[in-house]
């Protein structure tokens, strides 16, 4: 396990350490102590404490007291709660399943007037699309597109197209490659989630039959200053990939 460094939010590149630590984990065995996990990465227990806490709440992670955390078993499908924001390679990982794209595409384009509203940036101005069809086991799962702000990569568009493409390729996911290639990172996101038939395009992307429903789950990115870095939708078929959220009572 590699030490990890200190870009922020710590916590969340400390979560992406972990899985990819569970990745094929043997169910029955506890992980490391948060005092071991701490010691590999190089950071503080309540940075490790932390990351824990959130993959228990996303689901992926559970503890039996007095014995350790262990990773909990997943069903068939791939499964994340909306509260925590992993990237989608990440999730398919954590679930034990391979991720890859069925096709990855990077254009410079002028955005749609909402889009370019959500970005806080002129319509007039050509932003990164980035088109991914994800899949788990070689199953489609997700068609996601995303429209990256160019604050992240003005200076340097082709460097930055290829370094999305590449890194990628290699199954990191954009939240990651912004954390290293920028001095940015997404810190929370607002999400607009609704039902919407399959068009016949989708229908022939996502390898579905005509008559299912998917989820459309729109998305805008922020860093922690509220600078709007991503806005995305992905058309999610749920039958494959579930969402869900936890929810707690207020008082």
């Amino acid at each position: 396990m590699k030490k990890v460094g200190h870009r922020k939010p710590l916590y969340t590149v400390v979560q992406e350490e972990i899985m990819n630590l569970i990745r094929g984990w043997d169910h029955s065995k506890p992980l490391p102590s948060e005092m071991d996990l701490s010691k590999q990465m190089g950071v503080s227990r309540s940075t490790v404490r932390e990351a824990i806490h959130r993959l228990e709440n996303s689901d992926i992670l559970y503890k039996r007291h007095g014995v350790g955390t262990f990773v909990k078993k997943q069903k068939s499908v791939v499964s994340t709660a909306l509260n925590n924001l992993h990237g989608i390679q990440n999730i398919v990982r954590s679930t034990g399943k391979t991720p890859s794209f069925k096709e990855q595409r990077i254009e410079l384009v002028t955005p749609p007037e909402k889009i370019a509203t959500a970005l806080n940036v002129s319509s007039l101005t050509r932003l990164l699309r980035v088109s991914q069809v994800y899949l788990a086991d070689d199953t489609c799962i997700i068609e996601g597109v995303s429209y990256l702000n160019p604050v992240m990569y003005a200076e340097n568009v082709e460097g930055f197209s290829e370094s999305i493409r590449r890194h990628g390729e290699q199954g990191h996911s954009l939240f990651r490659i912004i954390d290293q290639e920028t001095d940015y990172g997404v810190e929370y996101a607002v999400a607009r989630i609704e039902a919407v038939a399959a068009d016949e395009e989708l229908v022939k992307t996502l390898e579905l039959p005509e008559s299912r429903p998917i989820v459309h789950l729109q998305e805008t990115h922020y860093a922690s200053d509220g600078t709007p870095l991503i806005y995305s939708m992905d058309y999610i078929d749920a039958s494959r990939f579930e969402l869900y959220v936890v929810r707690r009572r207020s008082f």
